[in-house]
């Protein structure tokens, strides 16, 4: 019966998804964020689109549909490890709004550097914008005069949010560069409310102004970059709901986290990976508001839920890939850890080399009393290093998350990393530094599977207890398990959702009907000042009448009887 089904229908579910000519336009040089962003695009070229990409990465392997046009990096950022530990000391907001001040005129060194003629050449039937402070590029989308997609890479801004007309109330949602939670007390949303109203000044007298001043420097004349914004015909959204909780969203916002996760890739030999990134063995192995949909990597169950609009849609775990066996080299080593292994990385973008002396040796002290194997993501020689630890520049960690011997993941608490720990049901211990990784700390905290720890006061001892307790209490795994249930038990992949979603604005025309209207309304009418403010006054006008009446009769009836009383005397 089945078959017989599939064989009626078939012809049509073939007919459903076109090929289309797809632009992925990537201007954020940030390596985590391709890892999200390219197997999306990728997927899309293998389930027959035609697919350009301009951008700084390209992937080794392309189908033969997929184009890349290539930016010239920007000094000062080498793509890789090209910030430092110790400058992310102050507090967490603070040491964001630099870094997003710093991308914003970054955009302006890309557009200097690069033509982009030969992007404006390509037949398009639509545009994929990466949505990281790239406002000023949704004049370029624009110009297509075609349907485009936001996509962003991790937990959106408080004005990303407003842009595509999501409910972002302070009293429910914390700001994305604070280390509170869906639960916030009174003194929570009191600071949530100013920081918030803080951040949206800030983008409204300077980022937003910046970027359209770039934009007309180099198309001329073009409409508010924000309004272009609100075009959009989805938001796909690297988070999930299992993770932070729940947002009030409209239809358009679709989560996809985890949409990076594929299954693990065998795991090279040891030596392979101290020849491949350093040329030599140095490793104890060897010795908007236009677009037509908003993709966001986040998902419910680890951020709680949130209110969106149709348009925006929740993809958290895009980049997750499905397991592989591995292969040799770190196999064999995480095989015979009898007492398990503990990973230690901070990340494409941080330098472990810049970490101070202190407090460098502080953990090495610690590591070298466990008796758990520790790998740790390291760039350089390592002085006074334990027998049981073992470094490279690069390990392949999704392929190791997904190891059964591994106990610990110990990083800064990025969104791709803590979606791969996620699936693996991995505790976590957090040192953030910037942007939303005090926010992701503060969320695997309350699900009770992490802990985190502030870099800048962490001490030998902090350290050691800290790893310790989650290595010891059971309910660390427990709720790993619990979350991770939760973050892939959905209808469809993320990888599948984001597809779907894509290929449906392109099916329907840039799908208008999923466009809130409140992306086209000021604040004052959003939230009904205007007509509060009316229903106040008609009150307020009654009142006073009402107030007069009662007043000019009792002063008749007063006068009055004041007047039978002289009568009478």
């Amino acid at each position: 019966m089945n078959f017989n089904f599939l064989c009626i229908f078939s012809p049509l579910l073939l007919g459903v998804s076109q090929s289309a000519n797809i632009l992925g336009f990537l201007p954020f040089y940030g390596t985590s964020h391709s890892r999200i962003t390219l197997p999306f695009l990728e997927e899309l070229a293998r389930r027959g689109h035609n697919v350009t990409v301009a951008g700084y990465f390209e992937p080794k392997n392309p189908p033969p549909n997929y184009k890349t046009i290539l930016f010239k990096p920007l000094p000062g950022t080498q793509l890789r490890g090209f910030l430092s530990v110790e400058d992310f000391r102050n507090s967490y907001y603070m040491s964001t709004m630099y870094l997003i001040n710093r991308v914003n005129n970054d955009y302006n060194e890309l557009i200097q550097q690069n033509k982009f003629d030969r992007i404006f050449e390509e037949k398009v039937d639509l545009v994929i914008l990466e949505y990281f402070e790239s406002e000023l590029f949704s004049a370029y989308a624009s110009r297509f005069g075609v349907p485009y997609i936001l996509l962003h890479t991790c937990e959106p801004f408080p004005w990303h949010r407003s842009t595509l007309a999501d409910e972002y109330s302070p009293s429910i949602v914390p700001q994305v560069f604070s280390g509170r939670t869906i639960d916030m007390d009174f003194s929570e949303r009191f600071w949530n409310t100013i920081e918030i109203g803080n951040m949206m000044f800030y983008y409204l007298s300077t980022i937003l102004p910046n970027s359209q001043r770039i934009a007309e420097r180099f198309l001329g004349p073009v409409p508010p970059v924000d309004e272009l914004m609100k075009n959009a015909s989805l938001y796909l959204v690297n988070v999930h709901t299992s993770l932070y909780g729940p947002r009030p969203t409209n239809p358009s916002t679709i989560e996809i986290g985890g949409v990076h996760i594929f299954p693990p890739n065998p795991l090279p030999a040891a030596d392979s990976l101290a020849k491949e990134h350093l040329g030599c063995l140095n490793s104890e192995f060897s010795k908007a508001k236009e677009a037509s949909l908003y993709f966001v990597n986040t998902h419910f169950s680890f951020t709680g839920p949130r209110p969106t609009s149709p348009s925006t849609i929740e993809v958290g775990g895009l980049h997750v890939a499905p397991r592989k066996p591995l292969a040799q080299g770190l196999q064999t080593l995480m095989d015979n850890a009898k007492d398990g292994v503990i990973f230690f990385s901070m990340g494409s973008v941080l330098k472990g080399t810049s970490m101070s002396d202190d407090k460098r040796d502080a953990f090495l002290r610690v590591f070298a009393e466990l008796k758990e194997i520790v790998l740790w993501k390291w760039e350089g020689d390592l002085p006074n290093k334990p027998a049981n630890l073992h470094t490279s520049p690069w390990f392949p960690q999704r392929d190791i998350f997904a190891h059964p011997n591994l106990k610990l993941f110990i990083g800064h608490c990025g969104l791709l990393g803590v979606h791969e720990a996620i699936t693996e049901a991995l505790p976590i211990i957090c040192l953030p530094m910037f942007g939303d990784q005090p926010f992701n700390a503060a969320a695997l905290k309350r699900q009770g599977f992490g802990l985190s720890l502030e870099y800048a006061s962490i001490t030998e001892e902090m350290f050691r207890e800290t790893i310790n307790r989650v290595l010891k209490e059971p309910s660390f795994k427990e709720n790993a398990k619990r979350v991770s249930a939760a973050f892939k038990d959905r209808p469809m992949s993320a990888m599948d959702t984001a597809v779907y979603w894509t290929e449906y604005v392109i099916r329907h025309k840039g799908a208008p009907h999923l466009k809130s209207p409140a992306r086209y309304m000021a604040w004052w009418e959003y939230h009904n000042v205007d007509v509060l403010a009316t229903i106040a006054a008609i009150v307020l006008t009654v009142l006073i009448l009402l107030y007069k009446m009662t007043k000019s009769f009792l002063t008749l009836l007063f006068c009055r009887r004041s007047h039978i009383k002289v009568k009478t005397s």
